[in-house]
C-alpha cells in the first residue's frame, strides 16, 4: 500500500537562471531539494495553473516563420535575382503586414535585385494577397516564391499551406504581380505546447532537451489552446482535471538536473515569442510513499 502526496512549486520566469541572457519563452530553474524525492515510489509532474503575458507573436524570427524568398527577373527572362527579406517580429494584420512586406522587399530590390518599388493589396471576397512592383513595368516580373519547410517563412501569410513546403512557385502569369494561392491566414497559434526536459510522454524522449535544446516530439508537459488575438493575456488553471495529465518522471530528474520549460507551437522546433515577456507557473509534483510497517 502507498501514500500519495503533493507537492507545488511556484514558478516565475524572473526567477530563471541565467536572466538577463535568456528568453522567457525558454527557461531552467533550479529546484532546491527540499524533498528527498530520490526514495519515492512514483514521482508525477503536472501544470495546473499558468499566466502567460499579453503578447503572442503571429510573426516572429524566433518561430522562424518571418521570412521570404522571391525571385525578380526580366522580360523576356535574362538574369534571375533571387534574395532573401525578413520582416521584424510582431502580431500582424493584413494591412500591417503588407507595409512591412512591401517595405522589406523594395528594400531588398535595391541592393540585390532590379531596383524595384514594391506594393501590395488585399482582397476582402477572396482573401488573397496580392505583391505588385509599383508602376506596372512591362521589362520586369516577379518570377517565383521559394518556400521552406513546416512553420517557416510567410507562406501561410501568402495563402499557401504546408504542401508548399520546400516548393518554388513560379508565377503562372510572368507578369509586375504575384497573387497568392488562397486566403492569407494570419491567425496565432491556436495553441501553446509547454514542454518540460524532465518529462518523458513517449519512448522516444529527447535526451538533447536536458541540454537546454528544444527539439524532438515528447516532453509535452501541457497543451494549452488561445483563444482571442495575441495580446490577450492568457489565464490557465485546470485544478480538477491534472490527474489525467499528469507526466511521470524519474525519480533523480527533478532535484539533480533542474527543469527546464519552453514554450512551442505543435511543431517541437519553433519557440513561441512572448517578446520576452515573463510569465507565472504553479508545478504539481505528485509522488508515493511505499507504506512501512
Amino acid at each position: 500500500m502507498s501514500i500519495i502526496s503533493n507537492y507545488q512549486i511556484n514558478l516565475n520566469s524572473l526567477n530563471r537562471s541565467n536572466y538577463y541572457a535568456t528568453n522567457s519563452n525558454n527557461c531552467r530553474f533550479k529546484i532546491q531539494d527540499v524533498i528527498t524525492f530520490q526514495n519515492k515510489k512514483k514521482i508525477y509532474l503536472t501544470l495546473p495553473r499558468l499566466t502567460l503575458p499579453p503578447t503572442i507573436y503571429n510573426i516572429s524570427s524566433l518561430s522562424g516563420n518571418n521570412s521570404l524568398i522571391f525571385t525578380e527577373d526580366t522580360v523576356p527572362s535574362t538574369t534571375p535575382l533571387t534574395m532573401t527579406v525578413s520582416i521584424p517580429s510582431g502580431n500582424y494584420t493584413v494591412a500591417s503586414f503588407i507595409t512591412a512586406l512591401s517595405l522589406a522587399m523594395t528594400t531588398a530590390s535595391a541592393s540585390l535585385g532590379y531596383g524595384q518599388t514594391y506594393t501590395g493589396s488585399y482582397n476582402t471576397t477572396t482573401g488573397q494577397i496580392t505583391m505588385s512592383m509599383v508602376g506596372s513595368p512591362a521589362g520586369f516580373m516577379i518570377k517565383a516564391y521559394t518556400f521552406l519547410g513546416q512553420d517557416q517563412d510567410l507562406k501561410q501569410f501568402l495563402g499557401f499551406n504546408a504542401q508548399y513546403n520546400n516548393t518554388t512557385i513560379v508565377n503562372p502569369t510572368a507578369s509586375y504581380s504575384f497573387v497568392g494561392f488562397g486566403p492569407a491566414n494570419f491567425a496565432s497559434p491556436d495553441s501553446i505546447f509547454v514542454r518540460c526536459s524532465i518529462v518523458r510522454t513517449d519512448a522516444s524522449y529527447d535526451t538533447n532537451t536536458q541540454n537546454n535544446n528544444i527539439g524532438g516530439p515528447s516532453n509535452i508537459l501541457r497543451v494549452i489552446p488561445i483563444t482571442g488575438n495575441g495580446f490577450n493575456q492568457i489565464n490557465y488553471d485546470d485544478w480538477e482535471g491534472i490527474e489525467a495529465i499528469r507526466q511521470e518522471i524519474s525519480n533523480n530528474d527533478l532535484t539533480n538536473n533542474g527543469i527546464q520549460i519552453y514554450f512551442t507551437s505543435s511543431n517541437p522546433y519553433f519557440l513561441i515569442d512572448m517578446a520576452n515577456y515573463d510569465w507565472i507557473g504553479t508545478l504539481q509534483v505528485n509522488y508515493t510513499n511505499a507504506m512501512t510497517r
